[in-house]
């Protein structure tokens, strides 16, 4: 305990206010009357929902105004959008005049203060807090210069990590353009410039099964671009503490990257068994064909370790005199070949792609490798760049876990003028 923290009741330094029970049937969502607050909207800080009726100017919320979710998982945020009604549900704390807790500390305070109340709240279906669950709380908090110091430094890590993201999400929409222009226009091998768009040079584009492709593309099915689809041999597998990795669906992460930190283990005598259909080799691509995590797809690399696969997941093998295997995963990533994967889960109504279904997919292709390549090598340098952006993030939120927990709970004391985070 330190010396100088004062123990304090939230509620007595704090003021609260609940939300409005705004009628519904004035609700729109054609922008007519005042944007309205849902638990839906917090995290986003998003406006969906309008209401168009009498309010009283108490139940408006500006921006930078921290509100809480009453129900469900008791998200706390700082409003980031126009001012907005306060609908039913959903709390807005505040600091008071003469109050003994800065409400930027406060913020971060309740974090992992609403999660433990999240985790000892019984629920059988959506969880709900109460006001006096924060109200009636008391707890040792430092003098308000030390929290708002505190809050500043955490201010500056969040505003760091919010830049980071923004920085992904630019990342992954640059990507998403630019895979439906190479994987629709290709590149001109001798400008190494995008063709132009079907609309401004028809004369370079032909009909196919896919629709229109470059006249120097081809389409085929995999079964006539592949050297072998196969899944492992149907056996019911037997888990180690150590051993040969074995991925399933839920071992690939955002970018369908896999994930070897969680798998499971099966002994070598089931890895060699499992290897008589699936003898996975560098440049194989690996493929979910089941579940929920159905239509993810990576590549063998030459640094990963000796792994088997579940029957959920299919080995590609592409036919290297036509396919390079890259262009194949970028491909398969891409809205053409996801479109395909939608149209034939929804024919059977589960979401099980049989190996005969995976055989018969189309894929649109340049006939000239050196084209395959190029298309491949632009999309890998923008992952890269996100790859880049989320190993900061990572860091960040690592640097930002271990601050809270520093910082809040008094065990690193934080002096007025010193600067622990340099921005």
């Amino acid at each position: 305990m330190k010396d100088n923290w004062n123990e304090l009741t939230i509620g007595n330094e704090i003021n609260f206010l609940g939300g409005f029970p705004f009628s519904s049937a004035k609700f729109n969502e054609e922008g007519q009357g005042v944007p309205l607050i849902r638990i839906r909207d917090l995290l986003k800080s998003s406006q969906e929902t309008y209401f168009d009726g009498p309010y009283s100017d108490t139940y408006l919320v500006e921006e930078g105004d921290v509100l809480i979710g009453m129900d469900g998982d008791f998200h706390i945020v700082k409003w980031k959008n126009s001012p907005s009604l306060l609908n039913q549900r959903i709390l807005r704390v505040s600091g008071k005049r003469k109050g003994k807790i800065n409400i930027d500390f406060l913020f971060y305070y309740l974090n992992p203060f609403l999660l433990d109340v999240h985790n000892k709240t019984a629920a059988t279906t959506v969880k709900h807090l109460s006001t006096f669950d924060i109200s009636k709380a008391v707890d040792l908090f430092p003098p308000l210069p030390q929290q708002q110091k505190i809050a500043k430094i955490l201010s500056t890590v969040d505003t760091v990590i919010e830049q980071t993201e923004t920085a992904i999400a630019k990342y992954q929409a640059i990507k998403q353009g630019l895979m439906h222009d190479l994987f629709t226009r290709g590149i001109d091998v001798n400008t190494g410039k995008l063709r132009p768009k079907q609309q401004d040079a028809p004369e370079l584009y032909k009909e196919s099964a896919l629709g229109l492709i470059p006249k120097e593309w081809e389409v085929n099915e995999f079964e006539k671009t592949c050297l072998k689809v196969a899944d492992r041999d149907h056996f019911t597998p037997i888990y180690f503490d150590q051993g040969i990795p074995i991925i399933s669906p839920k071992d690939f992460d955002q970018n369908h990257n896999i994930s070897f930190e969680k798998c499971k283990y099966i002994s070598h005598e089931a890895h060699l068994k499992n290897c008589k259909k699936t003898d996975l080799k560098t440049g194989d691509l690996v493929f979910t064909r089941i579940g929920a995590g159905l239509g993810k797809v990576t590549i063998v690399e030459s640094w990963m370790p000796e792994f088997s696969i579940l029957h959920s997941a299919c080995m590609i093998r592409t036919d290297d005199k036509i396919l390079d295997s890259r262009y194949l995963m970028y491909y398969m990533k891409g809205e053409i070949l996801q479109r395909q994967i939608g149209v034939e889960v929804q024919s059977i109504g589960v979401p099980d792609l049989g190996l005969d279904k995976i055989r018969l997919f189309k894929c649109s292709y340049p006939v000239d490798k050196k084209e395959q390549i190029t298309i491949s090598n632009r999309l890998s340098k923008v992952d890269d760049k996100i790859q880049t952006e989320q190993q900061a993030l990572a860091k960040y939120q690592q640097l930002k876990a271990g601050l809270l927990q520093d910082l809040l709970t008094g065990k690193v004391e934080v002096g007025v003028d010193e600067e622990i985070i340099n921005n």
